[in-house]
């Protein structure tokens, strides 16, 4: 019986997926039509932002079923192989019933929020939409996905009744996780239910230690695998509850939900997560691969050159380093091993080549990070264009020298083949003048960077289909990885920003900029501190994680040394992006491992170790001469 039910929960939350990307598409079109009928007919659609804010939000919601049965929600993985599998499982059952509670959180104010819009009817600025229908629509799918949260909470219910014989025989450490687990979700359900009086009698009611307090609670959710946007919705909703009552606690779970659902801003999410999809589907990845190939190919080191080219160009497109080293990766690796090319400058060139998505504009983590700092993200983008250029150049310079120091590291110069350039060219230039357009609009002022997302989606989807690549089923595929990823996101986007009201209540940031003052520490000193932070924090989290629990403290801190919130969002995706190739974590150095089974993982981090080099050298050029960040944007603005 249950195994029925879970079918039809997984066949409605499909649909329900499909239905969600179809409205963001739909709204991509409703967007791009308005930019013609703007620019070239004279003329705007009226209520334009009023649709796709209400259409989106709606598309958003009906993603969550889907995130929800497969188990989609972010977790951090980093103690799993240390926690042993009881431990794992147990701790898993509690962080289902974490994100339940967060999920019925949600529905239930969404939902107090219909009855009091419908009563009150509220409707839309410009065109007069009634707002109560589709705050319904986001209850329905929300509810639908609190409800298809206990199938994964009944399975683990089962695996915990089956291992939970053997549980008294577990380690010593095992024992300590599942510990720190159940303290964890009693600390969450007293802080939520009990208003005060327990926290009043542990400690004294002082916002900033509420906070610290907090803000450990929510890292310990995060090491012990807690579906990370949900402990942090309970966090910063206990603690909000604590410092002005249940009442205006509540009022904003569901204030903050809504605005960020139906937010025109953060619609650049979701359309940027399309774009990379539809790009990664179309091909775009092999034909910039062929493009720097044979532009660069016939150089000693040539391909790894190449490689360096195509993950700028299709970072650009994907705005994720990951999904750049890996797709770039199963693309590239295989032709430098057929040339002789060594495992190092291999490995190496790829993994560095995709840390290059993430500050390659348009960037999803330069979107995140001014939607938390609420600084332009025009500005972020265009900001972005000379450290770009800089490591670039840095990774090129890096390889050039390789090669110099060890030729056997890279075969003599390839001969280009008759035609080879031609042919490559025919086949990028759809995706170039894509890039062209998208990016040129951007920096020229021609269309906003939530319009350029919406041609840059539809483009992309135009271009694959097109290309024969999106039968029935690829398209299907495609529809429901992105719902998946929104949903994800948008999770963490709710969470954090509740949790980043929070930390702004009790005032954490301004005591710490004072206590830091007091020392007498120079502005450096702190930058420097946040930069070693970050770097470790990077080895074992992505950025999205890092942002959403770290960017709440650490920003205004550097507001109160005077420092420019658009410098340091290109200086920490950068200092996050060196992370992601140190060891002993690296993340992209385990994704080329995944690519290149083959390669000792030792092979990898000596592969990457010169490329740190480059990126550190960027880095300290970035943050002492802040005007190689600071000046396009001035220019420009």
């Amino acid at each position: 019986m249950l195994d029925l039910i879970e079918r039809w929960g997984t066949a409605v939350s499909r649909c329900l997926a499909l239905v969600s990307t179809a409205s963001l598409l739909s709204v991509a079109l409703l967007v791009c039509v308005e930019i013609i009928a703007r620019s070239v007919l004279g003329f705007s659609l009226i209520g334009v932002a009023d649709i796709a804010g209400l259409v989106v939000a709606v598309g958003i919601a009906a993603a969550f079923p889907i995130v929800t049965m497969q188990r989609g929600h972010l977790v951090i993985e980093l103690l799993h192989n240390q926690m042993g599998e009881k431990a794992v499982i147990f701790v898993r059952f509690l962080g289902g019933w974490v994100l339940f509670f967060a999920l019925a959180l949600l529905t239930w104010r969404i939902g107090m929020n219909a009855v009091e819009f419908g009563q009150q009817d509220a409707t839309t600025e410009v065109i007069d939409l009634p707002y109560s229908p589709f705050l319904w629509a986001i209850t329905l799918f929300m509810g639908l996905a609190t409800a298809l949260q206990l199938f994964p909470i009944v399975r683990d219910a089962l695996d915990v009744r089956e291992t939970w014989h053997t549980a008294t025989k577990a380690g010593t450490q095992t024992k300590l996780y599942v510990l720190a687990a159940l303290l964890a979700i009693l600390f969450l359900l007293i802080a939520i239910f009990d208003r005060g009086e327990i926290i009043d009698w542990l400690f004294p009611k002082s916002p900033v230690l509420i906070a610290v307090i907090f803000f450990a609670a929510v890292w310990i959710s995060a090491m012990l695998m807690f579906p990370l946007g949900a402990a942090m919705l309970l966090t910063g909703f206990a603690g909000i509850g604590i410092l002005l009552g249940s009442s205006p606690a509540l009022s904003l779970v569901a204030t903050r939900a809504i605005e960020f659902l139906a937010s025109d801003i953060l619609l650049i999410i979701p359309l940027f997560l399309l774009m990379g999809t539809f790009a990664q589907t179309a091909g775009l990845s092999s034909d910039m691969y062929r493009l720097a190939h044979a532009l660069l190919g016939y150089f000693q080191g040539g391909l790894a050159l190449a490689t360096v080219a195509a993950c700028a160009g299709f970072g650009a497109m994907t705005g994720s380093s990951m999904a750049t080293s890996l797709t770039i990766g199963q693309a590239a690796y295989p032709e430098m091993r057929r040339y002789g090319y060594s495992e190092d400058l291999s490995t190496g060139s790829i993994a560095a080549g995709g840390t290059l998505g993430a500050i390659v504009p348009p960037s999803g983590v330069l979107v995140l990070y001014a939607i938390l700092t609420e600084v332009s993200i025009g500005a972020l983008f265009i900001a972005a264009a000379i450290p770009a250029i800089i490591v670039i150049l840095l990774f090129i310079f890096t390889i050039m020298i390789q090669v110099r120091l060890q030729p056997a590291a890279a075969p003599a110069a390839i001969a280009r083949q008759p035609g080879e350039l031609i042919a490559a060219i025919k086949g990028i230039w759809p995706s170039l003048g894509l890039i062209v357009v998208v990016l040129g609009g951007i920096y020229a002022g021609i269309f906003t960077v939530t319009e350029a997302a919406s041609v840059g989606a539809l483009g992309t989807f135009t271009l694959a289909w097109a290309r024969g690549r999106l039968g029935n089923e690829a398209l299907k595929t495609v529809m429901i990885e992105t719902a998946e990823r929104t949903a994800m996101v948008y999770a963490l986007i709710i969470g954090g920003s509740i949790f980043a009201f929070f930390i702004g209540l009790t005032q954490l940031p301004v005591e710490a900029t004072n206590l830091l003052n007091n020392f007498n520490l120079p502005g450096l000193s702190v930058v420097a501190l946040a930069l070693v932070i970050y770097i470790l924090l990077g080895m074992v989290m992505g950025a999205y994680e890092i942002m959403i629990i770290t960017v709440p403290v650490i920003a205004p801190i550097l507001v109160g040394f005077n420092f420019d919130l658009v410098w340091w969002g290109i200086i920490m995706v950068m200092v996050v992006e060196i992370g992601l190739l140190t060891p002993p974590f690296g993340m992209n150095c385990f994704i080329i491992k995944a690519v290149a089974a083959d390669v000792p993982l030792s092979k990898v981090f000596k592969g990457v170790t010169p490329f740190i080099i480059a990126h550190i050298i960027a880095l300290a050029l970035l943050v002492l001469f802040p005007s190689l960040v600071l000046w396009l944007p001035g220019v420009l603005r």
